[in-house]
């Protein structure tokens, strides 16, 4: 082995220990879920016409942009105090206003056993992966450093999730610098079974910015790789297609070309104009005999350099879509999952929401199983909180400037999607503007003004849908911020009272058959909360699996806590679950039982120092359960605890916890532990997960 190769073999093996390898035993019926799919206007998984296999859809994953980096509330996380400060790492990007204008939707501290990154990544999977996502496409910068782990990291989560990662080096960064580096880091990648491959096999490379290396220089890559056991399906990812490919054709004669070429993409517009462009090179690529993935993306803007592209709102990523679509294209390469410093995101984030996530599930639906259906009336929103001129109050901040030529625009646009003909509404104060649609899916844009905007969808004189907006839009702001935000009528808005909730975690250290899954079966209760539905699928037959939700401790007089839960055996055992609150972080406090009894029948009991069973239950049903906590005038802070469980069939029971005398400033958790023998495997749902407090103290 030559010195490159043990120098890159050390830069990689350095971060094995962060995350191993995890070979995942999961069941077939979890792969295809319908996690959020009654707030989409479609219905997510149509029986008819069965999806077209051969169609992937890839999101581009930026690796500096994790969920969360320090794994802090709100006020104290690193994106709050630095990233989103204009006084953050130092006046880094003081005369920017900070280095960005969202971030990704926060949750509570996670308290689980494994790393929090893991915890994260193994949600934003789970998120991509509901709305018909194949994969990421993951962004390599590096071959060291926290860059590296989180790579490693990515690809173990995405493994046990049976998620698929599209290998991208990122050609404009370290591998500038360090071409060499890129034979001996495929062939480490080669190991990893949900690497993306063709069906033939072949490991797909698609390096971002492939053209900072010459086409000579590629076919000796893929030559060497090939002879060693790595065969390559090259499709690189250029910043225009059709110059690169007459490049090809000019360093390489025609049969080389196709033997080093076996797909072909690029980067993209985010424009309009530009949408309309790239179709006639998709088609023209699509003529070459080549694989053609195609990039969508839903705006750009990045403060740091203080420049934006104007995406006329949604309308630059809608035809972007059906551009790809009408030209039939092989992949789609979304751009980004989570570029925050670009804000060409579609994770759902503190100012676009869930609206360009949501569109995101309607148009790769289309783009695999043809135009859905809308079954259900919903309407999203996308504007500025300003005019892009608009005057800035902080003291030297440098003016964003519009990119390519393409003049910006002050509109407001209103996304709806009418199952039947029906009124679009926008309000601003006492300002109405209305357009009469037809069914379908409908655009209607207004010049902006100021103000806070209303907006309806209104049908025999009844508002059907709306969307109140907390967001008020003005001429004049401190900082300038040119994101397009997004929002929805269908989702839950957060209710004030409500407590910020992790994505669940694993409860002990995670075995390869041990895990946490979104669910493809709702809860059949009354949605609370758009808090996904989640299943711990226990296939050992070696040790317990647990399940953990975190929250901020309170200080309040009542707590509410209130989820849905099914128990599902997978042999003819049936499990013992014990539900715990958790104390001050770590120290679980068990408040109900589930233990089976030799009849085959399930005891219901309350906490750990009773031996009464309260009530014989049947599993593999759903359940709503409340715990409620209240402290009493007369005692200063220790609550008392009652739990109300209800079947769809009525009332179970409804009784006070006996002998919990647990404060409920100490709660800061809930869990979920499977402890009957190892062998007893089981499935447990839990849905709708709510945490609400009384008056604060």
């Amino acid at each position: 082995m030559n010195k490159l190769v043990i120098i890159v073999c050390a830069l990689i093996l350095g971060g094995i220990t962060i995350a191993q390898f995890s070979i995942a035993a999961a069941q077939a019926k979890f792969q295809h879920t319908d996690w959020y799919g009654n707030h989409l206007p479609f219905d997510l998984n149509r029986s008819e016409p069965e999806a077209d296999t051969s169609k992937k859809v890839f999101a581009h994953y930026f690796l500096p942009y994790p969920v969360s980096i320090n794994n802090q509330s709100d006020d104290r996380s690193y994106y709050q105090k630095h990233y989103l400060n204009p006084h953050g790492e130092s006046d880094k990007f003081l005369n920017k206003g900070g280095l960005l204008r969202q971030r990704p939707l926060s949750r509570a501290p996670i308290h689980g056993a494994e790393h929090f990154r893991l915890t994260d990544l193994r949600h934003e999977i789970q998120m991509a992966k509901a709305i018909g996502i194949d994969g990421f496409a993951i962004n390599i910068l590096s071959l060291h450093g926290q860059l590296w782990q989180q790579t490693l990291r990515l690809l173990q989560v995405a493994e046990e999730q049976q998620f698929t990662i599209l290998i991208m080096p990122d050609m404009n960064a370290q591998f500038k610098r360090h071409p060499e580096y890129i034979i001996p880091l495929l062939k480490y990648l080669n190991q990893y079974p949900n690497a993306h491959r063709l069906d033939d096999g072949r490991l797909v490379v698609a390096p971002y910015l492939a053209e900072n290396q010459n086409p000579l220089w590629w076919a000796d890559v893929i030559e060497q790789l090939d002879a060693e056991g790595v065969p390559v399906a090259f499709v690189p990812v250029f910043h225009n297609m059709t110059k690169q490919w007459h490049a090809y054709r000019q360093q390489l004669n025609s049969k080389k070309t196709q033997t080093v070429l076996t797909g072909i993409s690029e980067w993209g517009p985010r424009s309009p104009q530009g949408a309309d462009q790239l179709r006639s090179r998709l088609q023209q690529m699509s003529q070459e005999n080549l694989l053609v993935m195609s990039p969508v993306a839903p705006q750009d803007m990045r403060p740091k350099s203080s420049i934006f592209t104007e995406s006329h709102n949604s309308e630059a990523y809608r035809r972007m879509w059906e551009s790809a679509i009408s030209a039939d294209v092989d992949w789609i390469h979304i751009i980004t999952w989570n570029d925050y410093s670009e804000s060409t995101e579609i994770a759902p984030s503190t100012e676009t929401g869930y609206a360009f996530y949501d569109l995101t599930a309607y148009y790769i639906s289309w783009f695999k199983q043809g135009k859905p259906n809308i079954e259900r009336d919903a309407l999203y929103a996308f504007y500025r909180k300003q005019p892009w001129q608009a005057v800035t109050t902080f003291p030297g901040l440098d003016k964003m400037n519009p990119r390519h030529g393409y003049a910006a625009q002050n509109e407001i646009e209103l996304l709806g999607f009418l199952t039947a003909p029906g009124t679009l509404e926008i309000r601003i104060d006492d300002k109405v503007q209305r357009k009469e649609a037809e069914a379908g899916m409908v655009s209607f844009k207004i010049p902006m003004q100021s103000g806070r905007p209303t907006f309806s969808l209104i049908r025999d004189g009844q508002i059907v849908e709306s969307i109140e907006s907390n967001t008020e839009i003005r001429n004049s702001v401190e900082i300038s911020n040119l994101l397009y935000r997004g929002e929805v009528s269908r989702r839950t808005p957060p209710q004030s009272e409500a407590i910020k909730i992790s994505w669940p975690w694993p409860s002990n250290s995670p075995q390869k058959d041990i895990l946490i899954r979104n669910l493809n079966e709702k809860s059949p209760f009354k949605p609370l909360t758009d808090f996904g539905a989640y299943a711990l699928v226990d296939n050992s037959s070696k040790g317990n699996g647990g399940i953990g939700f975190s929250f901020l401790q309170q200080k309040t007089t009542s707590l509410h806590i209130q989820f849905d839960v099914k128990t599902t055996p997978l042999t003819t055992q049936n499990p013992d679950v014990v539900l715990s609150l958790l104390k001050d972080s770590k120290t679980p406090v068990e408040i109900l039982s589930l233990l089976s009894k030799k009849d085959g029948g399930v005891c219901l009991m309350l906490n750990a120092k009773s031996d009464r069973c309260e009530e014989t239950i049947p599993l593999n049903t759903w359940y709503r359960v409340k715990l409620t906590a209240q402290i009493s005038p007369q005692k200063k802070s220790t609550a008392s605890w009652t739990v109300s469980i209800r079947s769809h069939k009525g009332l179970v029971l409804e009784k006070q916890i006996p002998n919990l005398n647990t404060e409920i400033s100490a709660i800061s958790g809930l869990q979920f532990d499977n402890v009957g023998p190892g062998e007893i495997m089981s499935t447990l749902l839990i849905d709708n997960l709510s945490i609400k407090t009384g008056h604060q103290i």
